[in-house]
């Protein structure tokens, strides 16, 4: 009865205050959605087990710890050749389900002489059984049908697939599709929810005998070790059988088939480590930055809800100070301390639970905008929202509460009735309080490390973008066309059978596209910038072979003439070959700077010669040497590169297989279709021509620190606004409370500058207060994000004094209204007051 008459007492409370319970709400829901948008991200990767999975916690995924590497370092991976699943599966029988499949990967498909492009996974037989995957439609494979060497062309689609491409057509079962030149008959339809054990979208599961793959001489693919047919396994233990046996006995297998198989360098200390469904809660050496940012992501929210939490704190707190007359009244009527401090507690905790109902929008708002910025790639499976979302609400919402109305309330109970009583119609007339300015500065301690974490994520990420990678990125733009075996099987490596072809083929479309007007210059090469290159072996003029620099062999790129200019390499000493070196013969070739550095220190690399390959091919005489350029990556270490004309290449090297164009300064952004379209119509029996420009294709290394500094600012900037609208509504109340006073020294001759620098200093006195502590706070927990940031240090000068600075003006623009306000007392009507 206390209760529900409490409840009663506490909405009407609430409703004499409206404008401050709005913005109660408000405050509290921005912190509590922005929490619940994060988690519902963080449950998508860490929680929810893949939707259409039977039992998920009884299935265990198989990685590999290796320490067989480029550097010699140890690394872990969700995957393993699929000769060493074939061996483990045996080993296992009877003690476990296996089943092994290939990562999604993008396929184009026909359907009716219509071209989709879709996410293809090849899989064993036993993928939907061990997966306990039911189908909407038909079955999955046979073993039969998925006889290595012997595959039936057949195929499941994903439920998404079978709405969007056929309509949801009942009479798609025994219906045809293209795939790589082979037919394939629909078997099955995959339940609706059903995408597989990983978050990468899928439209379509394909028999693993049916994949394409080069033969490894007259070895099958499937039967080869090391021959990069890698697959994922999931392995579903019999009763009684623990993951650490499986661990156990599939080391064993693996490291006996290491000996075997493979005659140089076998890794015999590689380990099978079982691990849980999720790949986010595997084990790893580096976890992606992107779940990286998704962890500390949920700290920065967490900042944020304190934020908001000492605001709302705060507001109460003041409010408590207005209705303290009240309140003494009420404990001199008889209520005791402790149901005061009840009510006092529902009140917050009922403005909490009415700001989660509106938070659960922002939390379905908030988490599909994280989930695009944060995994864009990533399945996605039904609302952020979800019954776990919820609950985390209303959860958050009702600590939050608690948290808010404590010190108000303690701070109530503690009332001198006395004191209280005498203070007549102005209800406490001037009470400074401790806790109220400590509240103020911990709001904006907290929001100095939100700013400071996005300017050091904004200054990361400038300097990542600042890199010279060696080549012209934004100008660069590169194609090629794809061939296929005569089966139909693979994709030829570089253009196999259709060399010829290829060379003529990329000749004529340079050809055309210097001709655009959006066109600078083009070249021909074996591999783009940054996209490829082929790994030599070489002995130096003397015999000798020199020393592999970081366990890396020396990368070979053959190309033409025109390819230094288009790219934008730069030269350091001697020349480019040139055209006329191409017609004569001459075996020339360009190193970086570090090639000289290391081959020849002390010398001069010019005139030097090196033989490629080891093969008794001619010696190739250095005659320039080229500033570094990068291999891969924006963020990596100088390596060895060579630079050759493509007609003294060897092998697949001796053609072309792509070709660069650089754009001009304004016409870049539109040689991509252009390429696209001339490619297209040289090589009309090739796949669909592949083209890219140089920075898009950089994008994805960009991203974690695009994302860092998006996130951090984003929720820097809610927090700052948090916080000023609690700076602003704090002194606000506070001036609102001394306006007898302010009216008084106003009578007494104050000035208004005098009164708004009364106003003033005890607004900016917290503030300053809450900058230190933040800055403090921010070089303490930098280290916490310092793996995350490049070439950056946690304590820059520049990016701590940017955030004090930017709370400090912000700080003194919410203070200045309510000291405007004060200004605008009448003395006399506040002599009357009194």
């Amino acid at each position: 009865m206390d209760l529900r008459h409490d409840l009663i007492f506490s909405v009407r409370a609430l409703r004499r205050m409206p404008g401050l319970a709005v913005t109660i709400v408000v405050l509290l829901a921005l912190g509590i959605g922005a929490n619940a948008a994060t988690f519902a991200v963080a449950d998508q990767l860490f929680l929810r087990p893949p939707p259409g999975v039977a039992h998920p916690n009884g299935l265990v995924r198989l990685y590999l710890r290796s320490n067989w590497t480029v550097d010699q370092s140890v690394g872990i991976t969700p995957t393993l050749e699929f000769a060493a699943y074939t061996d483990i599966a045996g080993a296992l029988q009877g003690r476990a389900a296996l089943a092994a499949y290939t990562g999604p990967d993008s396929a184009f498909v026909d359907i009716d002489n219509a071209t989709h492009n879709v996410r293809v996974v090849y899989a064993t037989s036993s993928y939907f059984p061990v997966l306990g995957a039911g189908l909407s439609l038909g079955r999955s494979f046979t073993e039969q049908e998925n006889r290595l060497g012997a595959g039936v062309p057949v195929a499941v689609i994903s439920y998404g697939m079978w709405q969007r491409e056929f309509g949801g057509d009942s009479t798609v079962l025994g219906k045809h599709l293209e795939v790589a030149l082979a037919q394939y008959t629909i078997i099955g339809v995959a339940a609706r929810d059903f995408n597989g054990p990983d978050l990468d979208a899928t439209d379509l599961w394909l028999p693993i005998a049916m994949r394409p793959a080069r033969p490894i001489g007259d070895i099958p693919w499937f039967q080869e070790w090391r021959s990069g047919s890698y697959v994922r396994i999931i392995a579903r233990p019999h009763s009684g059988v623990t993951p650490a046996t499986i661990g156990a006995l599939a080391t064993t297998v693996y490291q006996r088939g290491e000996r075997e198989h493979v005659a140089h360098g076998p890794d015999t200390t590689a380990t099978v480590l079982p691990g849980p469904l999720l790949e986010a809660l595997g084990p790893s050496i580096t976890p992606p930055v992107e779940q990286a940012i998704t962890s500390r992501l949920l700290a920065v929210t967490i900042i944020v809800l304190l934020v908001a939490c000492a605001n709302v704190a705060n507001l109460l707190l003041l409010r408590g100070l207005r209705r303290r007359r009240e309140t003494a009244i009420r404990l001199s009527l008889g209520i005791s301390r402790g149901r005061l401090l009840r009510q006092l507690l529902m009140e917050s905790t009922l403005l909490a639970l009415i700001a989660s109902i509106v938070a659960i929008g922002v939390a379905w708002w908030g988490g599909t905008l994280l989930r695009v910025m944060i995994l864009p790639s990533v399945h996605w499976a039904g609302s952020p929202v979800t019954w776990r979302v919820v609950i985390a609400c209303v959860g958050v919402a009702i600590v939050t509460g608690v948290v808010a109305g404590v010190a108000p309330a303690m701070h109530a109970g503690r009332t001198d009735l006395a004191a209280a009583l005498k203070a007549g119609a102005r209800e406490g007339g001037r009470h400074r309080s401790s806790l109220r300015a400590g509240l103020v500065a911990a709001q904006v301690a907290l929001s100095v490390v939100l700013l400071a974490g996005a300017g050091l994520f904004v200054h990361s990420l400038a300097a990542v973008q600042g890199v010279n990678v060696g080549y012209d990125l934004n100008r660069i733009t590169y194609g090629t066309a794809h061939f296929r075996n005569a089966q139909g099987r693979y994709v030829e490596f570089g253009a196999g059978d259709h060399a010829a072809e290829m060379t003529t083929g990329l000749a004529a479309v340079a050809a055309r596209m210097r001709a655009d007007p959006d066109v600078e210059s083009t070249a021909l090469a074996t591999a783009p910038p940054m996209a490829g290159y082929a790994g030599t072996a070489l002995t130096l003029q003397d015999g000798s072979i020199p020393p592999r620099l970081d366990n890396r062999d020396p990368a070979l790129i053959a190309a033409n003439a025109s390819y230094f200019a288009v790219t934008g390499v730069k030269l350091l000493q001697g020349r480019f070959y040139t055209a006329e070196d191409e017609r004569d013969g001459a075996a020339v070739a360009v190193v970086n700077e570090t090639a000289a550095r290391t081959y020849w220190p002390g010398r001069t690399a010019l005139g030097q010669c090196v033989v490629l390959d080891r093969h008794g091919h001619a010696c190739h005489t250095v005659i320039g040497v080229a500033r570094d350029s990068h291999l891969e990556h924006i963020v990596e270490t100088p390596t060895i590169e060579l630079f050759i004309p493509i007609p003294h290449a060897a092998g697949f090297l001796s053609h072309p297989t792509h070709i660069v164009v650089r754009g001009t300064a304004a016409g870049s952004g539109r040689v991509a279709a252009a390429l696209r379209t001339a490619l297209a119509r040289e090589f009309p029996t090739a796949e669909p021509p592949d083209v890219t420009s140089a920075a898009t294709a950089r994008e994805p290394e960009l991203r974690p620190w695009r994302l860092g500094a998006t996130l951090f600012s984003l929720f820097g900037a809610l927090a700052l606004i948090v916080a000023a609208l609690g700076v602003y509504s704090t002194l606000a109340y506070a001036v609102n409370q001394r306006l007898h006073e302010v009216g008084i020294r106003m009578a007494l001759g104050a000035r208004h500058t005098q009164i708004v620098r009364l106003v003033l200093v005890q607004g900016m006195r917290a503030l300053v207060v809450g900058v230190v502590a933040g800055l403090v706070l921010t070089v303490l927990l930098g280290r916490f994000v310092s793996t995350m940031l490049y070439d950056t240090r946690t304590t820059n000068s520049l990016v701590l004094g940017g955030a004090a600075a930017v709370l400090l003006v912000t700080g003194l623009v919410g203070s200045l209204v309510p000291a405007w306000r004060a200004t605008r007392v009448d003395p006399v009507a506040s002599l009357r007051a009194e």
